[in-house]
Order: structure tokens, then C-alpha cells, then sequence
């Protein structure tokens, strides 16, 4: 969207030759791949919305080496005005004690999933939906149970397993 340097054939040269794929073939269809994902993001990036406090729940479910991170919040879609998902993951990263390298993939598994709450938000007309300023950030200790985060180090039996199921996924 913003790249001023590096164009999508480029970029489909560069992993073209990284795979060892014959260039001739995919690299029209990486470059074609990337432009319509870039046009399809900023048409939904570009819409502005009409309110504050339309809340939606992001849930991270990620597996970074044998670690397992699962966290769920709320996050208020139209908060598009900083770099808020790279400041809270640098934060979650750091009260969790994950290195720094780690908030990039936190940041943008939130931004993906706002893209698609918004995208359905768009979509699906929820004008209606718009919730109520909360007056109190804090959650009952019955319900801060399920909104807390969660890290497991997975034994090698369970990463191996992990691993399968999520490449049987991806077919």
C-alpha cells in the first residue's frame, strides 16, 4: 500500500528465486496476488467509522516455538489512529516474559483479525452494534477467568502434533 521501493514483481522475482520456481510461470500470478490483496485491504482500511465503542473480541491462539500463547480482550475498531497493536503486543510480550521478537507476530495477529471484524463490520451493515462507553475496565472474577493470558510450553510429542494438525489445516 505504502511500499515506494519494492514492487510486487519484485517481490515475485525475489521468492520466485528463493523457491527455486521457475519465474516465468508464478511470478504474474504472486504479482497479481499481491495487488488484489493490497486493493482489497485498503478499501476496508480506507472506510471510516461512524462511532467510538464498537468493541470487538480479538483472540489469539499462537504457537512460537514450543511456546503456546492463548489471550483474549476486547479492542475498540475504531482505534486506528496510533500504532496501538504494536504497543500492546510490546507490553503483552513483556508482563508475559517473551522476548522482544515475539511482539511483531502478537501485533499482527491483532491487526489481521481487525481487518476481518471490520471487513465483516462493513459487509454486514452492523451499524446497530455499536455498545456503550464502558465505565468500568475491570471484568467480575468469575468472568476474568476467560480474559486472562495463557502460555503453555508445549513437550516435543505435543509440538509434533501441533504441527501436523496445523499443516492438515492448511490444505
Amino acid at each position: 500500500m505504502n511500499e515506494q521501493f519494492l514492487t510486487p514483481e519484485k517481490f515475485a522475482q525475489m521468492l520466485c528465486d528463493d523457491l527455486s520456481l521457475p519465474t516465468s510461470k508464478f511470478m504474474p500470478l504472486i504479482a497479481e496476488s499481491i495487488r488484489t490483496q493490497v486493493v482489497d485491504f485498503e478499501t476496508v482500511h480506507l472506510v471510516e467509522l461512524p462511532a467510538e465503542n464498537i468493541r470487538v473480541v480479538i483472540n489469539l491462539d499462537l504457537q512460537i516455538g514450543k511456546i503456546n500463547l492463548r489471550d483474549r480482550f476486547e479492542w475498540d475498531l475504531a482505534n486506528t489512529t496510533s500504532n496501538a497493536p504494536e504497543v500492546f503486543s510490546r507490553q503483552l510480550a513483556s508482563e508475559v516474559g517473551l522476548g522482544g521478537e515475539y511482539s511483531a507476530i502478537i501485533a499482527h495477529a491483532i491487526r489481521e483479525q481487525l481487518y476481518r471484524h471490520k471487513r465483516q463490520w462493513i459487509d454486514e451493515s452492523l451499524y446497530d452494534q455499536i455498545t456503550a462507553p464502558l465505565s468500568n475496565g475491570f471484568r467480575t472474577v468469575e468472568d476474568a477467568e476467560g480474559w486472562t493470558p495463557q502460555m503453555d510450553i508445549l513437550p516435543n510429542e505435543e509440538l509434533e502434533k501441533l504441527l501436523i494438525a496445523q499443516e492438515r489445516n492448511m490444505r
